[in-house]
């Protein structure tokens, strides 16, 4: 603000933030809480609101008033981690059909609560984790490429194995009828057909592809990126350009 002082608003995995001008008087599900900020004589027109929200049932969202001089919580955070979308369907709005996200893991703890959602996770650097779930059993990822699929709604505790790590998420929505997810070491040539309804996520976990379709068109893939392939009746063959790359590969149906 004008005076130096801060607001400062924490989201867990779960939490959105919907920039409203002019401020809404709705309550959407999953709504936490909503900032109007600017209504007051000086500000011309209704001011903007800020919506939080948080998809699930745990409500985990915080928010600060610090004062100019004061860093208050900020000189000590150590977060759990944080989380980068990369694609969600649809683009807005809740609840989604699926969702890709990068998140880097700084410290073990508990996992965001995803009810409604199968979880598809993927270690793609660092020492590895151990996840343990509330009904007993455990996965571990030690390797790039280790990957675990598990329901969003089952309460799971993430144990950092040696420092922190960086993992690929995919969420999927239980209603979506068909999704098949793997990581797949390309030791030869893999063709990948598209169809109508479908979308096929290629990530490249380590080593670099070239894609190329039946038109000619080729584009490569590093460690790191990522493509979507939704056009239907499309032929798409995916090649290693080095030894044996590791591709995450996931076809997702609905409808």
């Amino acid at each position: 603000f004008d005076d130096g002082t801060r607001f400062v608003l924490h989201l867990s995995q779960a939490g959105r933030l919907d920039v409203e001008q002019p401020p809404k008087q709705t309550r959407p599900r999953g709504s936490a809480v909503r900032f109007v900020f600017g209504r007051d004589a000086e500000f011309e027109g209704p001011g903007i609101g800020v919506l939080v929200r948080e998809y699930g049932t745990h409500r985990k969202a915080s928010w600060w008033v610090l004062a100019p001089d004061d860093d208050g919580f900020l000189k000590t955070l150590r977060e759990a981690g944080i989380t980068h979308e990369a694609l969600r369907v649809p683009a807005s709005g809740e609840p989604f059909r699926w969702r890709l996200s990068v998140a880097q893991i700084d410290a073990s703890g508990p996992f965001s609560d995803f009810a409604g959602y199968r979880r598809h996770m993927v270690l793609l650097r660092g020492a590895g984790v151990r996840l343990c779930f509330a009904d007993g059993t455990q996965a571990l990822l030690r390797e790039a490429g280790d990957s675990a699929e598990f329901d969003g709604a089952l309460a799971t505790r993430c144990e950092l194995l040696g420092g922190s790590c960086v993992d690929l998420n995919l969420m999927v929505s239980v209603a979506m009828p068909d999704v098949r997810a793997r990581v797949e070491r390309l030791r030869a040539p893999l063709v990948l057909q598209t169809e109508s309804g479908t979308q096929l996520v290629l990530f490249c976990v380590a080593g670099s592809a070239l894609l190329g379709n039946e038109a000619g068109e080729h584009a490569l893939l590093e460690t790191g990126d990522l493509a979507l392939l939704a056009k239907a009746g499309e032929q798409v063959t995916c090649r290693g350009r080095n030894s044996s790359p590791l591709m995450f590969v996931a076809r997702l149906t609905d409808g």
